[in-house]
């Protein structure tokens, strides 16, 4: 092999010099235009581990508050509360809300939750009861019983859950 001599950067074969014939540019560090394509490629890859692990995260929150939810619906109990408290409150937008909280006994333990109200003519007066559904196993998971919103919240919850995590697997 002749000292000095050229190789294409894109097939490897010999390339013969030609007087007066411009040499490809190179960047900083000798690299070829082919060789800096691959590098920015790598850098891309790794940025897409951060969007990977960042979706896994919300998809598994998200997945696990739905199987709570679900939970509650298919192997928890129900239990009748007494209100200890409604407090008004206001969210980020300045809209009010009143905070129902409850206390209930299991075996003698007290256990408590409380749970949001938008409609002022929804809740209950303090002294008063409420149904509650909770875990035999761990009555602090709990949450108010009205029937079909913990059984659709579950289900919504689990949905997007799982929607993360298989958008988080295709990419």
């Amino acid at each position: 092999m002749k000292a000095g001599a050229l190789f294409c950067s894109i097939c490897g074969s010999s390339v013969a010099e030609e007087a007066g014939t411009p040499r490809p540019a190179l960047a900083k560090g000798g690299k070829s235009p082919s060789q800096r394509s691959r590098k920015k490629a790598g850098k891309k890859g790794k940025q897409g581990w951060g969007q990977r692990i960042f979706l896994v995260l919300i998809g598994l929150l998200l997945f696990a508050y739905g199987s709570v939810q679900v939970l509650l619906i298919v192997a928890g109990q129900t239990r009748t509360a007494t209100v200890t408290g409604v407090t008004q409150e206001r969210d980020d937008e300045g809209d009010r809300y009143y905070m129902v909280k409850y206390q209930f006994t299991v075996d003698g333990s007290r256990h408590s939750g409380s749970y949001r109200v938008s409609d002022t003519s929804k809740y209950p007066s303090t002294g008063g009861t409420v149904r509650v559904r909770y875990l035999p196993g761990y009555p602090s998971m709990n949450d108010r019983d009205d029937g079909a919103s913990l059984s659709i919240s579950g289900l919504i919850f689990l949905g997007l859950g799982g929607f993360f995590l298989v958008l988080a697997a295709k990419r």
